[in-house]
């Protein structure tokens, strides 16, 4: 069996069967945003192909066996938002502490610019007064 070939058929015919609104549906189209959001290629094919390749390996049927049989797509989702209000508070300080060093070097230059003006200016007197 070729297993690339039966992986993109899965995939392919998956795609196709995909209810508009659906769960299925609404997690491909976080997924998809996520990955824009990361920078990332939208396109999902890859990354579906990849998860099937992964189901039929040997690692995988053995490790299935412990997984939880309940539905653990609210988890999920409430660790998504969790990861995302930590991603959000760390881009606030980072932008709060950029803005605050910003300020400090503005006024570092400020000063040092002014200290030059006046070593010009006494420079430039001493010289007339010559």
């Amino acid at each position: 069996m070729d297993l690339d070939f039966v992986a993109n058929e899965v995939v392919d015919n998956f795609l196709t069967n995909i209810k508009k609104g659906s769960d299925v549906s609404r997690w491909l189209t976080d997924f998809s945003k996520d990955k824009i959001i990361n920078g990332k290629d939208f396109l999902i094919n890859n990354e579906l192909v990849k998860m099937v390749k992964n189901i039929f390996s040997e690692e995988f049927k053995s490790l299935s066996n412990g997984f939880p049989s309940n539905d653990i797509s609210k988890s999920v989702n409430e660790l998504k938002k969790e990861i995302y209000l930590v991603k959000k508070n760390f881009e606030n300080k980072v932008k709060s502490q950029s803005a605050k060093i910003l300020e400090s070097l503005k006024e570092q230059i400020s000063i040092i610019f002014q200290n030059k003006v006046k070593k010009y200016f006494l420079i430039k007197s001493s010289l007339l007064l010559n």
